[in-house]
C-alpha cells in the first residue's frame, strides 16, 4: 500500500489589492509568489486589452443545441449576451494577463 507524504513544498499566492472604482486597465496588478520558504518573488500581470477582448468575442461563435449562444441566451427576443461581457470582463482580463506572464 502507497502512503502519501506530504508535498515538500508549498506554493502561496496574492494579488496586490484593487478597489472597485479602481479602472483595471490603469492599474497593475502584480502576481506575489513564495514557495514554502524561499523568497518572496513577483511578476506585473499582462495588461493587454486583445486578448480578453478576442476571448468575449469568440463567445459568439459557441454553438448549444444548435443554436449559437447569442440566440440561446434570449429571453423574450432580447440577447442577454449583451449584458454578460460587463460584468465577466475584469475576470478575464486579469485571467488572460495571468497566462500571458
Amino acid at each position: 500500500m502507497q502512503t502519501l507524504s506530504p508535498p515538500e513544498k508549498t506554493l502561496s499566492l496574492r494579488l496586490t489589492q484593487t478597489h472597485p472604482r479602481q479602472h483595471l486597465v490603469t492599474t497593475p496588478v502584480q502576481l506575489f509568489y513564495q514557495f514554502s520558504s524561499d523568497v518572496e518573488q513577483n511578476v506585473i500581470l499582462d495588461k493587454r486589452l486583445e486578448p480578453a477582448n478576442d476571448f468575449i468575442n469568440s463567445m459568439q461563435d459557441i454553438v448549444i443545441d444548435g443554436q449559437n449562444l447569442t440566440e440561446k441566451l434570449s429571453w423574450r427576443g432580447v440577447s442577454l449576451l449583451q449584458f454578460i461581457p460587463s460584468y465577466i470582463w475584469p475576470y478575464v482580463l486579469r485571467t488572460s494577463g495571468l497566462v500571458s506572464a
